[in-house]
């Protein structure tokens, strides 16, 4: 460290004078880690931002190269590779770059004593609204049997319930579910939730738990699953489940649509649903395996449609700079927000 005397014998830190006040703290490092190869994308977005959360961008590393690993204080995490924790022991928190953590909870050596923290962010659930609205709207004017009418060269006109005619299901009522319903109700749907615990939304009628599951699905034409995947709604939606859909309502034949977690429906179930007529439709975002197989029957079913897990995807300078608050703010007073309660699972 070098000072220099000048003006009535004040000294002046030149290492601070000309690199910042963070070079004379303790070294610290925040590791982003993750097996898929895009995510090596986020390390230039968040080394951008990070002197406006006083954050040196020299502390930020890509798993796996890690300088010291006994350092590293803070995990910023999408499918990271399997004891990611066990690798860094001495992490006082990690991030996940995403609202779902389902993958990151099926790591049994993550210490219980280490806060898991989700990311909320507004364009994603904005954008899951999109989604959600866009497909309802689909299979509410029968898009799928106009389709296969245009593949035939076939003018077919057919009568097209309205929005307030059909009653729509979300199932997931968290803060993304919960837009989503709200959405749907101001585009004329009737709308109804279940979810865990019972909800208080304006305008939509909230079921909870497994004694109320059946009354929500038997007035439910088109099912929404926005569930996050924990062990209780692992492979929740099978064949049983979707035959109790309403299907003699408007639409005459229940809908599908599943933009939440992947494992929470039971694939083989959903493919024979849709191929014996127990459902009419359905719009498929996640999947039990992904990619999807590319030989699995779901790829040839003209009364589906598929997109690649992009129903709502995070946007990355609100994301990183969400997250380099939260580090900020745990330095300097200890406090985190969005904590993951594991019990729950989200």
């Amino acid at each position: 460290m070098v000072f220099i005397n000048i003006i009535n014998g004040t000294d002046i830190n030149l290492s601070v004078l000309f690199f910042g006040a963070s070079v004379l703290r303790k070294f610290m490092s925040i590791v982003i880690a993750s097996e898929k190869a895009l995510i090596s994308q986020w390390l230039d977005i968040f080394k951008k931002y990070a002197a406006e959360f006083d954050i040196n961008p020299n502390d930020i590393e890509f798993w796996p190269d890690v300088k010291d690993k006994q350092k590293v204080e803070y995990l910023i995490v999408w499918k990271p590779p399997y004891d990611i924790s066990r690798q860094m022991p001495n992490a006082k928190a990690i991030f996940n770059l995403g609202a779902g953590v389902d993958h990151l909870l099926l790591d049994d050596s993550l210490p219980a004593d280490v806060p898991i923290v989700r990311v909320v962010d507004e364009n994603l659930t904005k954008r899951m609204g999109e989604y959600v609205c866009l497909h309802s709207l689909h299979h509410l004017r029968e898009m799928p049997v106009l389709k296969k009418a245009q593949a035939n060269n076939e003018w077919r006109e057919i009568y097209n319930p309205t929005a307030h005619e059909v009653t729509v299901g979300v199932m997931g009522l968290g803060e993304i579910g919960a837009y989503c319903a709200i959405l749907l109700t101001k585009l004329g749907f009737n709308v109804i939730g279940w979810s865990n615990s019972p909800k208080n939304l304006e305008n939509v009628k909230s079921y909870s738990g497994t004694a109320e599951l059946d009354t929500f699905l038997a007035q439910t034409e088109i099912l929404v699953n926005i569930l996050p995947h924990t062990a209780k709604t692992d492979k929740l939606v099978t064949y049983k489940l979707l035959s109790k859909l309403n299907k003699n309502g408007a639409l005459q034949g229940a809908t599908y649509i599943t933009a939440g977690r992947g494992k929470t429906h039971h694939q083989a179930d959903l493919i024979r649903a849709l191929q014996d007529g127990n459902l009419k439709s359905a719009s498929l975002d996640v999947f039990e395996t992904e990619p999807l197989n590319a030989d699995s029957p779901l790829w040839g079913l003209d009364n589906v449609v598929i997109t690649p897990h992009n129903a709502s995807l995070t946007d990355h300078i609100t994301v990183s700079k969400q997250i380099l608050g939260q580090i900020r703010n745990h330095k300097n007073n200890g406090v985190l927000i969005n904590v993951v309660d594991l019990k729950r699972g989200y």
